[in-house]
């Protein structure tokens, strides 16, 4: 815990850079309970509160609090169960974040069942954005349930696939095991009509040892003895394509998120893929934010090696360093001080709260208390 005082009588400009508390608390509802015990000690300081995600989930939340506009959606999630989803739309530009469509949080306590479980919804809300007559579509791509390359959301959009005996297969891990030929005929027209940028989070290979199926499967259902026949069936899925479309995806790094439905997008759409974070950095104008504070204090569920990696976080506190701002991080827990020290302020609620638990138990009181004490602000 390496803190710092901050007079609350002296004006101050302090820009608050949330980022969810995954399975806890939202973006949103991370920078309002900061403000508010900010607020409460002190009416000098200016705050700008800009929640931020990095293009896991939770990343449409940040969107809809600046241009984006929610739009609702029927579509089938994971395991086909059809529901009332959201995507965000702001002119011409669609939003659509995996974890809000077809995402493994979305299952509550249903059984997992990686061979069943598909991206087919993701399919099903992109043509309602290119309905509502999106050109420009950026994916979020993270929190998946399934393993299927991408293979669902081509099928939900017109794209059929069979097997050796030309049965037509199922549209998942299990169908894509059995693929042998692919008929794309009814998704020319949309492959055309418009521009797709793929954000993750991650930058794992496609298939290997540190690929979708061995590294993701396991949290996803995949049972050990499954792990190597997953990957056999990307491998083939992954030629297969290359064979279709002319497009060797295969060096391309990223492919390995949200069980490899970048392939399918790099594939057939040719789309970019960029880390989600350097995205929100720009699209929130975070650079120039940062540089008009006096301080920033931004939030991690789990500070640990990887957050300095091409997480917000890590690009919040990066940008700080190289500017000379203050920047407070204050984390649910930390995992690893080392790139902490000598760079930024910060706090770790669970320490604060006593045990992990207990901070996971009333996290807005032990964020509140957090942000109070870091800031000197507590009696």
């Amino acid at each position: 815990m390496r803190m710092k005082s901050y007079d609350v009588n002296k004006p101050l400009k302090v820009l608050v850079l949330p980022d969810k508390f995954k399975g806890s608390l939202s973006a949103v509802e991370v920078g309002e309970t900061i403000s508010k015990a900010i607020l409460e000690e002190t009416e000098n300081w200016d705050l700008e509160v800009i929640p931020v995600a990095d293009g896991g989930d939770g990343s449409l939340i940040a969107l809809l609090g600046s241009d984006f506009q929610a739009v609702s959606v029927t579509c089938q999630g994971a395991l086909g169960k059809v529901g009332n989803r959201r995507i965000g739309i702001h002119q011409d530009h669609a939003f659509i974040e995996l974890a809000e469509i077809c995402g493994i949080a979305l299952l509550g306590k249903e059984p997992l069942d990686p061979l069943r479980a598909s991206s087919y919804g993701l399919g099903e809300a992109l043509k309602v954005a290119v309905g509502n007559g999106a050109k420009e579509v950026t994916f979020s791509l993270g929190g998946s349930a399934s393993i299927d390359g991408g293979f669902g959301f081509l099928c939900a959009l017109g794209a059929k696939g069979f097997d050796s005996k030309g049965q037509e297969v199922t549209p998942d891990l299990f169908g894509l095991m059995h693929l042998d030929t692919v008929d794309f005929k009814e998704i020319e027209d949309i492959r055309r009509g418009i521009k797709v940028t793929v954000l993750v989070d991650v930058d794992n290979p496609l298939i290997g040892p540190l690929g979708a199926a061995f590294v993701y499967g396991p949290q996803k259902g995949l049972k050990e003895e499954e792990l190597v026949s997953a990957d056999n069936a990307m491998k083939a899925w992954m030629d297969l394509l290359r064979k279709e479309t002319n497009f060797d995806a295969s060096m391309i790094k990223g492919l390995g998120a949200a069980g490899g439905v970048p392939l399918a997008l790099c594939s057939l759409f040719k789309s970019e893929i960029i880390s989600g974070s350097e995205w929100f950095m720009h699209r929130l104008g975070l650079k120039s934010a940062i540089q008009k504070a006096d301080l920033i204090i931004t939030t991690e569920g789990q500070f640990d090696s990887q957050s300095m990696m091409g997480k917000i976080t890590g690009e919040i506190i990066k940008e700080c360093e190289d500017t000379g701002k203050d920047c407070l991080v204050i984390a649910g827990v930390i995992i690893n001080e080392e790139p902490l020290r000598r760079r930024v302020h910060f706090i770790s609620m669970s320490q604060l709260s006593g045990s992990l638990q207990s901070s996971l138990d009333e996290p807005k009181k032990w964020l509140r208390e957090s942000t109070r004490v870091a800031m000197a602000l507590s009696p």
